[in-house]
């Protein structure tokens, strides 16, 4: 029978380490360590073998955890080499762990070949589904038409049901648009889309601009027998009134039917097709868009899949079907618990705000990993339960297995399987555990750094606000939630989330302008060509990215109509300029610049927790406060203003003072984008309610709500909704 390793032996293992292999030395070990950086996790490792282990600055912040049960030296350091994609290098008599260029070209190699491979099953699932769908024809047409129109009846914004949009999904693929998207598919080359990574679209086009790529030629076929199938599509729409859905008052456009409200009889001619992709998330895969435009630019048609996305298919349901039930159910420690319940609904929905004491441990993330408090604790007693020795390197993004209170009701095979889910292999064999990321290369590029979220984490604790240049800083250093989840995460365990509806890429542009430059933003404006490429990179992230917030606003003196083209504003708001390559197909021209204003200005601060201003729902200016109040006590005429996300608790106001800084891109005489910053300060003097309020602030508020009550005193109940797509016509 072995014995456990004595520590005050103190060997050195001297022998060379080559590709992760160590010469052979079966003293055994035992030892436990929950998630980690690496480099902490070799030190405790050192301390108990009496080895000198190190990390490589390539190694050192992988978050490693393992589980060793009288494992020999030699084995258990070669399965920690193996789970992180390394090899062990001597140094004298340091064992240094390093991931040499050879290995990391082979990370990015396998990354790639397994997004391919997504893709491309991604691709063949839709194709398959396609060859289940009747030849299209009048008649098939008149029958979605129905289910349609059936399936828009139901819809409900409010709802977290996500069956109603798979259905959506589904039914969309049916429709012209969805089998065109799929033709087309077929057509694109898989490896060109798992090249795709996040920030930045890439488009595809019949005529394509010098910002676009050619849409493979033998596609035209497609886009002829689409057009031809659009022709039934529409009319059966028009014979079956198919509209996009109002609810309580409010209209809202649902793509991949068509054109709703917008329809026209006859085959339409397409002159551009255009197909637009992005990834949209680490699990969330490839979002692809295909749209189709007449000779003037109208829109004829959109719709949208998504290829390769795991994260759409996590669920407890899938859990739930694993069948362990011989198998104890994992432990999940009693804090653990308390921050899975706390996460559970990011914060809308879970648990209490958690004790001081446990707070302040959370907010030393570079001393105790944020993985640590769930995430390896259960798969640690997964190997456990299993009885197998387990080693694993971790993604941030294995902190969302913990964001249920389910968790501590799963069973050993039930977890690993939602570890999978969020994007890890697991692999049991040979009386061993090895979890890895199945996208290393990005789960590096996006790991959240734990000192600089420390740094972002005991900021939200003081209680003074923090300042927009400290939150652009932040957005610069830290992951975008898009990436990587654990900051927001964190924030909310912590129970101080900012709550900022400020734009990440506005804030990084932010920290990456200097002063004198924003100066000049101020005057006479700043020519774009001159701000650095970083800074030009991150604008192109918000032009040419996902979110991209482009407007028709020509320049006017005086009079809000002057300038103004209805042709054009359609064009750009609906039509094929709408696309930001079609409307800007060189990339930013010689002459764009951009302004910077900045105001400051008093407001409500309403927070809807109800409990001390740890977090600002909304700040409103005295006017927007006069509406909020109006639109509260009216639910009869704004049924929207009765949504649990638009309520606030008027009683619970705090004065402040809000600063803006907005900035206006100008790109062309007619294109402008408009990102704004705020930043909020509550007075500290004032709170309860607007009786504590300046004079000014309750006169300006008093003669505002007095002008809705007036404005609105003849309004009959459902005359107010909004045309498609747009908001809700009030407030005048």
């Amino acid at each position: 029978m072995r014995k456990p390793f004595n520590i005050a032996v103190g060997l050195v293992l001297t022998a060379a380490f080559a590709q992760g292999n160590v010469r052979q030395d079966s003293r055994p070990v035992t030892i436990t360590l929950q998630a980690m950086r690496l480099e902490a996790t070799l030190k405790k490792l050192s301390a108990s073998t009496g080895l000198q282990l190190v990390a490589s600055p390539q190694t050192a912040q992988d978050v490693v955890t393992v589980r060793w049960k009288d494992v020999p030296i030699d084995e258990g350091l070669k399965r920690l080499a193996d789970a992180v994609d390394g090899s062990w290098r001597t140094e004298g008599q340091i064992l240094r762990l390093i991931r040499t260029s050879d290995q990391q070209h082979l990370q990015d190699a396998r990354e790639r070949a397994y997004n391919t491979e997504e893709i491309r099953k991604s691709i063949a699932m839709r194709l398959e589904q396609s060859k289940a769908q009747p030849a299209w024809s009048p008649q098939v047409a008149d029958a979605l038409a129905i289910k349609v129109a059936a399936h828009l009846k139901r819809f409900n914004p409010n709802s977290q049901y996500s069956a109603w949009y798979q259905n959506s999904m589904n039914l969309s693929q049916e429709a012209p648009t969805g089998r065109v998207l799929t033709q087309i598919l077929m057509t694109l080359d898989p490896v060109e889309l798992a090249t795709i990574t996040t920030g930045i679209s890439t488009v595809w086009s019949t005529n394509p601009t010098s910002m676009q790529r050619q849409m493979p030629p033998h596609v035209s076929n497609a886009i002829d027998q689409f057009a031809q199938a659009q022709a039934d599509w529409n009319q059966a729409l028009i014979r079956h009134s198919v509209q996009n859905p109002t609810f309580e008052g409010s209209t809202y456009a649902v793509s991949g039917f068509g054109e709703l409200g917008h329809l026209e009889e006859g085959t339409p001619q397409v002159a551009t097709a255009l197909v637009k992709a992005q990834r949209v998330g680490e699990l969330s895969g490839i979002s692809v868009e295909f749209s189709a435009y007449d000779a003037k630019g109208k829109r004829i048609a959109l719709s949208q899949a998504y290829l390769a996305s795991e994260f759409m298919s996590v669920s407890d349901s899938t859990v739930k079907d694993t069948n362990t039930p011989s198998e104890p159910v994992i432990l999940v420690p009693d804090e653990g618990a308390l921050i899975a319940k706390r996460l559970e609904g990011f914060g809308r929905t879970g648990g209490s705000p958690l004790p001081p004491d446990l707070v302040a441990r959370l907010s030393q993330c570079d001393v105790t990993d944020p993985l640590s408090w769930i995430t390896s604790p259960c798969l640690v007693s997964a190997a456990e339960a299993k009885g197998l020795n387990m080693v694993a390197c971790l993604s941030d993004m294995s902190m969302m297995t913990g964001m249920s209170d389910s968790t501590k009701k799963l069973r050993a095979s039930q977890f690993l399987k939602r570890l999978e889910m969020f994007g890890h292999s697991v692999q049991a064999a040979d009386g061993w555990l090895t979890v890895k990321p199945r996208r290393p290369v990005t789960t590096r590029l996006t790991r959240a750094d734990r000192f600089e979220m420390k740094a972002y984490l005991q900021r939200l604790l003081q209680t003074s606000p923090m300042h927009l240049e400290e939150l652009a800083e932040f957005a610069l250093h830290l992951p975008d939630q898009q990436d990587n989840f654990m900051p927001s995460l964190m924030a909310v365990a912590i129970n101080r989330s900012t709550r900022s509806f400020n734009d990440s890429n506005t804030l990084r542009f932010l920290a990456l302008t200097t002063k004198d430059q924003r100066q000049r933003m101020q005057g006479d404006g700043l020519a774009i060509r001159s701000l650095s490429n970083e800074a030009q990179n991150c604008l192109a992230k918000m032009v040419f990215g996902g979110y991209s917030a482009l407007q028709y606003s020509p320049p006017t003196t005086g009079n809000p109509r002057q300038g103004f083209n209805q042709g054009e504003y359609e064009l750009y708001s609906n039509g094929i300029l709408h696309e930001p390559t079609e409307a800007l197909p060189i990339g930013f021209p010689d002459q764009a610049y951009v302004a910077l204003h900045v105001d400051s200005s008093g407001v409500a601060l309403a927070d809807d927790s109800g409990a001390r201003f740890t977090s600002i729902s909304r700040a409103m200016t005295a006017r927007d406060l006069a509406w909020q109040r109006y639109s509260q006590e009216r639910p009869d005429l704004f049924p929207w203003a009765s949504h649990p996300g638009q309520q606030l608790n008027l009683t619970n106001l705090q004065f402040g003072k809000q600063f803006t800084m907005r900035f206006e891109f100008r790109f062309t005489p007619v294109l402008t984008m408009t990102k704004s910053l705020e930043e909020q300060s509550p007075d500290g003097n004032s709170s309860g309610g607007i009786a504590s309020f300046p004079e000014d602030f309750r006169k300006e508020y008093e003669k505002s709500y007095e002008e809705y009550r007036k404005a609105y005193a003849n309004s009959k109940p459902g005359q107010f909704s909004a045309p498609p797509g747009q908001q809700n016509i009030p407030p005048y």
